[in-house]
C-alpha cells in the first residue's frame, strides 16, 4: 500500500514541477516582451518548445519509473484477480 502512495506522491511532484517550470518560462517571456528585450523571440520559442517537451518528458519519466520498478509478484496478483473476475463474468 505504501508503494502506491509513494508512486502517487512522485507523480504529483513531477506534475507540479512541470507546471512551475512552464509558468516560469511563460512569465520570463511575458516580462521580456513588455520590456521589448532582444531575447524575447528566443524565450518565446523556448516557451513553445517547453509547452510540448516538458509534459512529454514527464510522461516518459513516469512511464520508465513504472517499468523499472515493476514487481513481478504484483503482476501475478493482478493477473490472478483479472482471471477471477473474467471467470465470474462468464
Amino acid at each position: 500500500m505504501e508503494t502506491k502512495n509513494n508512486k502517487s506522491i512522485f507523480k504529483r511532484i513531477m506534475a507540479i514541477g512541470g507546471i512551475i517550470l512552464i509558468l516560469i518560462i511563460y512569465i520570463i517571456t511575458f516580462v521580456l516582451a513588455i520590456m521589448n528585450n532582444s531575447l524575447t523571440n528566443k524565450f518565446f520559442n523556448a516557451a513553445l518548445f517547453s509547452t510540448v517537451f516538458i509534459p512529454v518528458f514527464i510522461y516518459v519519466v513516469l512511464w520508465l519509473a513504472k517499468v523499472l520498478t515493476n514487481n513481478p509478484a504484483e503482476d501475478a496478483k493482478k493477473e490472478a484477480s483479472d482471471n477471477k473476475s473474467d471467470t465470474s463474468n462468464n
